[in-house]
């Protein structure tokens, strides 16, 4: 079965982050922190472009 992959902005103690899950799952936590979710999500939308560019979901 394939994996379900998704990015999301995830709210640590008082900052953002984003982080990559498989079916529910966090497989990956950044390391990056933001103050706001938007920056977090702006973050996000980077990365997902770039890993488009590269020919990955």
């Amino acid at each position: 079965m394939p994996r379900t992959w998704k990015f999301a902005v995830v709210q640590t103690e008082d900052k953002f982050t984003w982080a990559l899950t498989a079916d529910g799952r966090t497989v990956y936590e950044s390391d990056d922190a933001f103050d706001d979710e938007a920056s977090a999500q702006a973050e996000v939308d980077s990365v997902k472009k770039a890993e488009v560019r590269k020919g990955k979901p």
